[in-house]
Parts: C-alpha cells; sequence; structure tokens
C-alpha cells in the first residue's frame, strides 16, 4: 500500500525476534522459531495494525514576565503497538516473556528484548 495523503501507510509484512543481552537473535527451544525470526504470515492471518506514536518530543513553553519567553523540547519516548490478527498463543506468551508456572498456566517473568523488522 502506498502512502496517502494523511500519511497512512500499510503494512507488507513484519518479522518478530527475541534477543538476548549481547543483541544477538534467540533461536531454538529460547526463541520464538528454530532460526528464531517468525514472520507475521498470512497463515496467521497477517497484520492488521502498526501504530508508532511519540516520535518526538513534547514542547513545554516556559513562561515569564506574563508570557512565553522560551519553549523546551523532552524527548520522545517512542511505542509501537501492533494489531495482529492470529498470533500463536506461545509466540504471544516468549514475546510478552511469561512462564510457565507447571499447572497449565503462565505467569510473568521478565520482559523480553523484541526485535520488529
Amino acid at each position: 500500500m502506498a502512502m496517502t495523503k494523511g500519511g497512512t501507510i500499510g503494512v507488507d509484512l513484519v518479522t518478530v525476534a527475541l534477543l538476548d543481552d549481547a543483541g544477538k537473535i534467540k533461536t531454538g527451544a529460547d526463541g520464538l522459531t528454530t532460526n528464531g525470526i517468525f514472520v507475521i504470515t498470512d497463515e496467521v492471518l497477517g497484520t492488521n495494525q502498526a501504530n508508532i506514536t511519540n516520535l518526538e518530543g513534547t514542547v513545554t513553553e516556559i513562561y515569564g514576565n506574563n508570557g512565553a519567553v522560551d519553549s523546551s523540547t523532552g524527548k520522545g519516548n517512542t511505542s509501537i503497538a501492533f494489531v495482529f490478527n492470529a498470533l500463536p498463543t506461545d509466540v504471544k506468551h516468549k514475546i510478552l516473556g511469561d512462564k510457565s508456572d507447571g499447572k497449565g498456566a503462565g505467569c510473568h517473568h521478565k520482559s523480553s528484548h523484541v526485535s520488529l523488522r
């Protein structure tokens, strides 16, 4: 899908991988697949949305002497929110950092380092 006047573009393909502390892709049982890269394909009904927010920091005006005298721009805190149509449950839990409690349920263990492309 091409860019439109309003700035909307489509999502052709998303790939996801878990990273270790050194920034290398986790593979096998520690990763999302044997090579570590999970491709969001038509088999899992694709990606519905990708919303990227906070690319730029917020501008704050500095007031003095009854008016704005300066402004300050904070750093952006960029985040991406995806809507996947049918992400497999095991992949979702690994991305979220959930671990099995051994009783059929999961509990949050620690946040994962995730690479998106």
